[in-house]
């Protein structure tokens, strides 16, 4: 059972542990009780800590470069003015006419420029006495809830989550954040002098939830906002991502309120991405360098926030676009490739983030990496990394530590090796490595967070070896190593009870052990689980078409009574997504992959709901015209499978029922579609206009412009049959009327059909029909 422990003090005497460690002086100051009450044990408090000790305290913290992630780095290196400032444009009008905060001007809805950074002055000076404590070991007593159910051997008592995973901020702040980030509580956000404060809040919100280890760049961050709030060049994009991280925060599902902020902040990143690549670099390399980090400072910081609001294509779409800029920011000739080592354990956060993004996108989506990295994994490297981890690791913000992003692109890189898949003793080191990572938490006084973060963690070392098996031993979800290892998976899944953490950070190690779920029962957890986060359950973002690429793999594979492979996961994401990167032989990819269409309904355009879903065959007795549609969507699905599985081809399969592998299997199943289709033929004796093949090759969608094209032609058609009608009517009227009153024209006449109506029922539907043309 836990243990539950007062917030500020655990009154231990002469001095308590919980300000031992904190490194803080401790005095008391006992709780009256009243005098009614006789059996209370006395109890005590802390005391107020002095200003002197906060300010020490926030000025003691290290000063990392962390600005990537949270777009806050200050660069000391010279940057051209060309690329340097975010743009002044004007905002959306959307935004502009909503009520978010104070910080714009009433008249033009411009930043009101008399914030200057003299308002750090009243921040530092005001100073809330009995919120002033820097204890960072709060207790959990508000995240669970007691219940009478299995405990899962856990040998404690089970703790289910409350209802909401979406509480309030201030109930959730398990770790004590806000009070080392901010004053506690919150100034009036409507005063002016207050703006920076406000920043702060929101800045700390948005860690609260959606940073991994929030305590271990807590300090790092705070400095890094003050910095930026002080620039004029800055300040305004600040206050505008502040905003922002305000509604995440207060709910993850972005409303239309939220939306046109990230997708102007997006439209800004993407406009200034296009005028530096269309730029000519400057004859100096190390300058050209110089701003294209600058530039990835400014994007990547973006590109965290479109994870959480928008969808998959949209930031692949973010991603496509940064690519470019990151490669000028590195140091290697354009010929050869990115030595991972180097950026994992170098200094700067925008290339660590941008490979981290890269390399963790390719894993969960199924699409090849932008660039080609070169890893050599060993022993000594390990070791460099797990000292460096503490102040050069990403594992604060996704909770994926930088040792499993190296065995990641190791295994990319065996992959692309002739022979890798068959050496048994590579495969065996992969997995000692794997095994052997030790992982360093960070420093927190919650066990729950412990717990959650210690399971992340370790699911992420269960997808990492279904990774090794399924894409290294290009194994299917049958092979007897990826159901033992998900059974490992699943048993931790099983075991940790669901909350925001670990459920925020399991989910893309679900998206993984997803691909290797054989039975019903693992898929159905895995839903739920990620449909337990509210980034995941909200149609449009990048999460929930992470769970429509799931169900794409497990209704696909279900239809074809087959177990699934890695490469359903990329035929997914095709898919899902509309977008589709072609790798390009050589040591490096282009910088700007080609995409066969971008759907996003962000922008404006069709929403990947609208694509057709994974076709399914129909039973022998269906109406002829609904086999044909199926088996032409089936055709349709093939060839895309085929050009997916042909930009990947390994050596033929040691699989004898597929020969001549992935690529050969699909061939084999275009042709039996399309001689079904020829079968099938001699039972239609419905025509196609031309015009409808014309339409198509032009590459016209067929959902708008065919359709209204059928509607039309079919309305022509039954005007003109029932002109052609009528005048055969009236001739055989005609006939008859002539063989009534001339008999010597019978023999020149034909025979007579039949009695057809008389003349004037046929000259009225004859009128009627040129009336209603």
């Amino acid at each position: 059972m836990f243990v539950i422990r007062r917030k500020k003090c655990d009154e231990g005497k002469p001095q308590c542990q919980r300000c031992s460690k904190s490194r803080i002086s401790c005095s008391y100051e006992y709780v009256k009780s009243p005098e009614t009450v006789t059996h209370l044990i006395q109890r005590t408090k802390p005391a107020p800590r002095p200003f002197s000790e906060l300010e020490s305290s926030v000025g003691a913290s290290r000063s990392r470069n962390i600005s990537t992630t949270l777009g806050l780095a200050v660069t000391s290196l010279p940057v051209s003015p060309t690329f340097g400032s975010f743009r002044k444009s004007t905002l959306p009008a959307a935004y502009q006419a909503s009520n978010l905060t104070p910080l714009f001007s009433e008249t033009d809805g411009t930043l009101a420029t008399s914030l200057v950074p003299s308002l750090l002055d009243p921040f530092l000076c005001q100073t809330d006495q009995s919120h002033a404590s820097l204890d960072i070991f709060d207790s959990a007593t508000g995240i669970f809830s007691r219940v009478d159910t299995h405990d899962y051997d856990l040998g404690i008592e089970v703790l289910l989550p409350d209802d909401s995973l979406a509480e309030d901020i201030a109930t959730q702040d398990f770790e004590g954040i806000q009070p080392l980030f901010c004053i506690v509580p919150t100034m009036d956000r409507n005063v002016k002098e207050n703006t920076l404060s406000f920043v702060l809040q929101c800045y700390s919100q948005w860690a609260i939830l959606f940073v991994f280890e929030p305590l271990r760049i807590i300090h790092a961050l705070r400095e890094d906002i003050i910095t930026y709030f002080s620039s004029e060049a800055t300040r305004s994009r600040t206050i505008l991502i502040a905003n922002f991280m305000r509604m995440l925060s207060s709910n993850p599902s972005v409303n239309s309120t939220g939306m046109p902020i990230v997708t102007y902040l997006a439209s800004e990143v993407r406009e200034e991405t296009q005028t530096f690549m269309a730029t000519p670099p400057p004859s100096a390399p190390m300058v050209d360098r110089q701003n294209a980090m600058r530039i990835l400072n400014n994007t990547l910081e973006v590109m965290t926030l479109q994870i959480n609001a928008c969808s998959m294509a949209a930031c692949i779409e973010s991603m496509d676009d940064i690519a470019p800029v990151f490669r000028r920011a590195c140091s290697e000739p354009l010929d050869r490739p990115l030595n991972l080592t180097n950026i994992l354990m170098g200094p700067n956060l925008n290339l660590r983030h941008f490979v981290s993004l890269d390399i963790m996108g390719s894993v969960t989506n199924g699409r090849p990496t932008y660039f080609k990295y070169e890893v050599a994994y060993s022993v000594e490297l390990y070791n460099r990394m797990s000292q460096l981890q503490e102040d050069h690791g990403l594992q604060w913000l996704h909770g994926l530590p930088d040792q499993f992003i190296m065995i990641f692109a190791w295994i990319n890189s065996l992959h692309e090796t002739p022979g890798a898949n068959v050496d048994i003793e590579l495969i065996t080191r992969v997995e000692m490595e794997i095994n052997q990572v030790e992982v360093i938490l960070g420093v927190s006084g919650d066990p729950a967070l412990k717990i959650g973060r210690t399971a992340v963690h370790e699911c992420w070392r269960m997808a990492l070896l279904i990774y090794l098996y399924m894409v290294l031993c290009e194994a299917d979800a049958s092979d007897c190593r990826v159901v033992h290892t998900m059974k490992s998976f699943m048993r931790i899944i099983n075991r940790t009870k669901p909350g925001r953490i670990p459920d925020t950070y399991l989910a893309n190690p679900m998206i993984i052990a997803g691909v290797a779920a054989c039975k019903d029962r693992d898929r159905n957890i895995i839903r739920q689980r990620m449909l337990s986060v509210p980034e995941c359950s909200t149609p449009g973002t990048s999460g929930h078409d992470a769970i429509r690429m799931l169900e794409d793999i497990w209704m696909r594979t279900r239809s074809q009574e087959r177990a699934a492979v890695w490469v359903d996961l990329r035929i997914a994401c095709l898919n899902v997504t509309g977008t589709m990167s072609l790798p390009t032989p050589g040591s490096v990819r282009p910088s700007i992959m080609p995409s066969l269409a971008h759907t996003s309904p962000t922008v404006g355009i069709d929403s990947p709901d609208s694509m057709p879903p994974t076709p399914m065959p129909l039973p022998a007795n269906a109406p002829p015209l609904q086999q044909v549609q199926a088996r032409i969507r089936l055709v349709v699905q093939t060839l895309t499978e085929l050009g997916v599985c042909s930009m990947d081809v390994q050596p033929a399969s040691a699989n004898p029922e597929l020969p001549a592998g992935l690529v050969g299997a699909r061939v084999d199943q275009l042709v039996e579609h399309l001689g079904e289709l020829e079968k099938l033929s001699s039972k239609l004796d419905m025509n196609v206009p031309l015009d409808v093949f014309r339409d198509i090759d032009q590459n016209k969608n067929p959902n708008n412009i065919t359709k209204n094209l059928i509607d039309d032609t079919a309305a022509e058609n039954q005007w003109i049959n029932g002109r052609l009608h009528a005048i055969e009517s009236y001739r055989d009227m005609l006939g008859e009327a002539l063989r009534e009153h001339f008999p010597a024209l019978q023999p020149h006449l034909p025979p007579p059909p039949g009695t057809n109506g008389k003349l004037d029922a046929v000259v009225e539907e004859e009128e009627g029909m040129i009336m209603d043309s």
